[in-house]
């Protein structure tokens, strides 16, 4: 199992050398050990940047140092000499052993009191010595008196230094200013002593003394380049000027291009030149192998999430794009693993484990990234329901503008490739608009939790319990016994109020099979909420969520999927719960055009053409037509088709006085259904319903006024056939009827389906009847193919034509092979409302046919 517990470091308690620079450690302690016959003062730089191992190394050396002192002991201790031979050579072993003094200036910055803490630390250590030291505590109060009298005769001293070393340090000239802030202190460490002044006599007296230790003395200096320009200055001017003893080493640790750069400015652009003088050995800090680092955080991450991260897919597709760039040394392992466990301790349950590795190594080692990605959600997940959003990239423009804007957040990270990041962005955001060839596709969703799923996105940066997360009884409502479709609403409703429904659709959809196992007395109760909800979700997210709303009623449907007819009459009726439901309808009829789209599958095409839009308000249809045609560079004209088809002519008249002209032409040219034959048949309806207004206001100019009622036989204000067309007397200029109807003629004669039938009507059909009377006692069979031969307005004007004895004869002969085609033909021409009220359509001998065939009396066998 992965760990719970939040690490803050590599788990190395024992503090293993995890990257095998043993060899290197031997190497430095000896430096560290090392002195000229002369005891002279050595000063040792170790240098290496931020997070390469200079403390660990330095630690390790003088654990070899401590044990080596150690096993000489030990080797004493076990000698065969004589008790007291043992003893006096155990006690000069000890006597000269090695004083460290570990002074980490980092400490007293910004209190201008470096130095003096430097020898204040100096003479707390030779304390522990002082059995052995005899009086060497009053020759350190000397030092500090010759600094006492610094404030006094500080030109005297440097004119006593050499020219040479006054021109390479400009740096002395401060320490007028430590001088003053030393001499407070001292005031109260040395009160009564004698206070002298001459600081070369001192120095050289102090040098006798520090030469005749019987050990050397080695003062570590760390975390050097973590001071200020100034306060370097000051360090080194301390081990090369004010502290050069006899017998100490001086090892200092910093980065060498931090620390010769803040010497820059004091040195005329000759910062390492003079960095040379003071650092008589310096030591580079070894390059860690790379593998060594990528075993060490593998390992690391296996601990946290209980996993090898090399069985995780598409792990060696990240790793080079993003540790191999970023992860440089031990310090970096550290950073990056502390806070990744962190996030998965809190993440893990909502987050798909690669995605974190990867996005927490943005979060550590490129910031302004991490806050870029966060805090654009819609450009990277390619839409956002939340933020109102669709973006598509793409172009060469955008491209390059996105590479460019990658390049300004590293600016300060000169080791992180660009390039890489970018391809980084792109594998980890594969809808994002960033890619110079994007494709929205938002069926890749987040099945996993993926980051770039617009469910699952704003996880990865949510670390606490939402408001907007959902409850148990929550997201499964649906599966409620008793649920009421009063309830189910209100329950949306209240969740719009929260700004949580368009978050629950998407939880909903998502959530497993949760819709595919709503009990069967829920269904048509969650198909008509899914639909309700588009009368609450933001205007901006409607599109999206309504194709995640066919996403969801596939899903509803599936279970019933043998029950095409029934799935289909359910998502009808479940239409007219919201006036953008046109964009579920649009969603499906572009889906159902392609046959390997599933989503679909669950409803009958041929029921779909059936749709009813008398719901809508005239207003509304005008702008859903509007934005059907406007939507993208695929105009929706199937969905346009549809619509129009399941409209009244009142309607359509709205329609043809609202919208553009060409655009209706176009629409109308555009129709290939069967549907054409509703439109066209609405259309001839209105068209003369138009003539009729036309020809009554012929006759009202023609006649006296004090006739009209006796030729009509009733006043004008009860009078139903003038109610019935008072939307047409409105026009009252004839010229406008007639430019209506020379309009509606022209829709009429651009719908192809239409067109087509109104041929059949006035050719074919004559001779097919004649066909069908002379082989009707004989050959049923071939009956029926010329029946199946014909689409559904032809085949409802021919049997509008027959006699009624024959539409029974016929009927009830149906072969077994054609038969139920032909009857499912039938059955969908009463569908057609518009159509069905054609003075030459017979609903009656339509119905009569069906009532007559053998399958409307056996259903079972359809």
């Amino acid at each position: 199992m992965g760990n719970n517990n939040i690490l803050m470091e590599i788990n190395n308690p024992e503090k293993k050398d995890l990257l095998e620079r043993e060899g290197f450690h031997k190497s430095l302690a000896e430096i560290m050990n090392w002195q000229d016959h002369e005891k002279n003062g050595f000063v040792v730089g170790l240098y290496g940047s931020w997070g390469s191992g200079k403390s660990f190394s330095i630690d390790k050396s003088l654990e070899i140092l401590e044990n080596d002192f150690k096993e000489k002991i030990n080797e004493c201790k076990n000698s065969k000499q004589n008790r007291i031979k043992r003893f006096i050579k155990l006690k000069r072993i000890e006597k000269c052993n090695m004083l460290t003094i570990k002074f980490n200036p980092w400490y007293f910055t910004e209190t201008d009191d470096l130095i003096l803490n430097f020898f204040k630390c100096l003479s707390e250590s030779l304390k522990t010595r002082q059995s052995i030291l005899e009086n060497i505590k009053d020759w350190i109060g000397k030092i500090f008196g010759v600094m006492w009298g610094l404030v006094s005769s500080i030109d005297k001293y440097l004119e006593k230094m050499s020219p040479e070393f006054i021109t390479m340090n400009p740096i002395l000239t401060i320490t007028v200013t430590i001088g003053k802030i030393i001499t407070k202190c001292l005031s109260v460490i040395l009160k009564g002593s004698r206070q002298p002044t001459d600081i070369v006599t001192v120095k050289k007296k102090l040098d006798k003394k520090f030469e005749n230790l019987p050990f050397r003395i080695l003062v570590i200096m760390d975390d050097m380049d973590r001071l200020n320009d100034r306060e370097i200055g000051q360090i080194l001017h301390l081990v090369k000027c004010l502290a050069d003893f006899k017998n100490i080493t001086y090892v200092l640790s910093f980065d060498e291009k931090i620390v010769s750069n803040a010497l820059e400015n004091h040195q005329n652009g000759y910062g390492m030149h003079y960095l040379e003088k003071i650092i008589q050995f310096p030591i580079k800090m070894p390059e860690p192998h790379t593998l060594d680092l990528e075993n060490i955080l593998e390992e690391e991450i296996k601990n946290i999430i209980g996993e090898n991260p090399r069985d995780i897919p598409q792990y060696f597709e990240f790793y080079p794009l993003c540790f191999s760039n970023m992860i440089k040394n031990i310090r970096d392992v550290n950073r990056y693993i502390s806070i990744f466990n962190f996030n998965w301790n809190l993440l893990k349950n909502q987050v798909n484990k690669i995605d974190l590795i990867v996005l927490t190594a943005l979060q550590v080692f490129t910031p302004e990234i991490y806050d870029w990605v966060k805090h654009n959600k819609e450009l990277f997940v390619g839409y956002s329901v939340f933020d109102g959003t669709c973006v598509l990239g793409g172009s060469g423009y955008d491209h390059k503008y996105y590479k460019n804007k990658i390049n300004e957040y590293l600016k300060n990270y000169r080791s992180i490739d660009a390039d890489d990041v970018y391809q980084l962005l792109t594998v980890l955001f594969p809808n994002s608009a960033i890619k110079e060839f994007a494709i929205l596709d938002t069926r890749d969703g987040n099945p996993e939790n993926r980051i770039y799923g617009e469910n699952s996105f704003n996880n990865y940066f949510m670390y606490c319990k939402s408001e907007h997360e959902f409850q148990t009884y929550e997201l499964e409502l649906y599966k409620k016994q008793g649920l009421t479709e009063k309830d189910f609403e209100g329950f949306l409703h209240k969740l719009s109020k929260s700004d949580r429904l368009e978050r629950y659709i998407l939880k909903l959809q998502n959530n497993g099979n949760s819709l595919y196992r709503v009990p069967p007395k829920n269904r048509t109760i969650i198909a008509n909420g899914l639909i309700y909800s588009l009368e609450h979700v933001k205007h901006y997210s409607k599109k999206y969520i309504s194709g995640q709303i066919v996403r969801g009623l596939h899903d509803l449907f599936s279970p019933t999927s043998d029950d095409l007819i029934m799935n289909t009459h359910i998502l009808i009726n479940s239409l007219k719960k919201s006036n953008d439901s046109y964009l579920v309808i649009d969603e499906i009829i572009r889906r159902s055009k392609n046959k390997n789209d599933r989503l679909t599958d669950v409803y009958s095409p041929d029921e779909l053409i059936n749709l009813d839009f008398e719901y809508l308000e005239n207003n509304k249809l005008v702008e859903i037509i509007n934005e059907l045609y406007t939507f993208d560079e695929v105009k929706h004209f199937e969905t346009i088709e549809a619509i129009l088809s399941g409209i009244n002519k009142e309607q359509m008249l709205f329609i043809l006085e609202n919208i553009n002209h060409d655009l209706i032409l176009e629409c109308m040219k555009n129709v290939k259904d069967i549907s054409g034959a509703n439109i066209g048949a609405t259309l001839t309806l209105l068209k003369k319903d138009i003539e009729n207004v036309y020809a009554e206001l012929n006759l009202r100019e023609l006649t006296p006024p004090e006739h009209l009622t006796t030729l009509t036989g009733i006043d004008d204000k009860s009078d139903p056939y003038i109610n019935q067309n008072a939307k047409y007397l409105q026009y009252i200029d004839k010229n406008i009827l007639e430019d209506h109807i020379s309009f509606v003629e022209r829709c009429i004669s651009s719908i192809a389906p239409f067109e087509e039938y109104q041929k059949f009507k006035k050719i074919k059909c004559g001779n097919i009847i004649d066909e069908i009377l002379n082989i009707h006692h004989v050959n049923f069979l071939e009956i029926s193919k010329l029946i199946l031969g014909l689409n559904e307005p032809e085949c409802g004007f021919l049997i509008s034509g027959l006699g009624e004895p024959l539409i029974k004869e016929i009927a009830s002969h149906l072969p077994s092979g054609e038969g139920p085609k032909i009857y499912e033909k039938i059955t969908r021409i009463p569908k057609l409302r518009a159509f069905t009220q054609l003075d030459e359509i017979s609903i009656e001998k339509i119905n009569l046919f069906i009532e007559n065939t053998y399958y409307y009396k056996n259903p079972t066998l359809k």
